[in-house]
């Protein structure tokens, strides 16, 4: 039996903005895909400064401020400005760390259009480039955007893969157990079953006396023996 899983102040340092939202509200429950996709990236502003303040240049000051346009549009809800700015930042700047942000949110923003295909698109041409590269936020929230635009298009067995293979990136311990959670959900939706037991059961044994352990427990209940 293995050990209960232990949050250290390293997991909450990381992941404060991801844990913080996670925990908000039951919107968020209802709209997680979203929030995880669009809050990862936006994590990753704190990295993309840091390079950017020791290796600045006129290039990366350039792509920053295209990339803000993109930025501004997504805020306001207008997805289709924002489609076109980051699509922009990527045709000019996409090697940079700034164009490398501009996939992310160009996939949030066709999610926010409900174009999951060109969502899962973005998302699998990110990968295709960048695949293991860091920085690591921005890879696990590319395999999570492409794990729910998968989802929504109906792929769940592949949809789950994506969202074990960003469980497995070394998330924190509260991101680890919502990405288990919609894994199990996709396989159980996808009616494998068994394996989707085994990894709600994976949950329960890993996150006792939590709410995700409560969650898991619903879950397996709704099972067909």
């Amino acid at each position: 039996m293995s050990a209960e899983k232990r949050i250290t102040r390293k997991d909450m340092k990381q992941d404060k903005l991801v844990t913080t939202t996670f925990k908000a509200t039951d919107y968020i429950q209802k709209h997680k895909q979203l929030f995880l996709i669009a809050v990862v990236a936006v994590v990753a502003v704190g990295i993309i400064a840091y390079y950017f303040s020791a290796y600045g240049t006129k290039k990366e000051t350039e792509s920053m401020v295209q990339l803000g346009k993109g930025d501004i549009a997504l805020l306001g809800g207008d997805y289709n400005a924002a489609v076109t700015e980051y699509q922009m930042t990527i045709e000019k700047y996409g090697s940079t760390l700034n164009g490398r942000k501009a996939y992310i949110l160009l996939g949030r923003a066709y999610y926010g259009l409900g174009d999951y295909k060109n969502a899962k698109k973005t998302y699998e041409e990110y990968l295709d480039k960048f695949d293991g590269k860091k920085p690591t936020l921005l890879y696990r929230a590319a395999l999570v955007g492409l794990a729910a635009s998968l989802r929504n298009l109906g792929d769940k067995a592949l949809a789950a893969d994506y969202y074990l293979k960003a469980a497995a990136d070394n998330p924190s311990d509260d991101e680890k157990a919502y990405l288990l959670l919609d894994a199990a959900r996709c396989l159980a939706e996808a009616k494998e079953y068994k394996k989707a037991s085994d990894i709600f059961k994976q949950i329960k044994e890993e996150y006792k006396f939590s709410l995700y352990s409560s969650w898991a427990d619903r879950e397996l209940a709704g099972i067909p023996d």
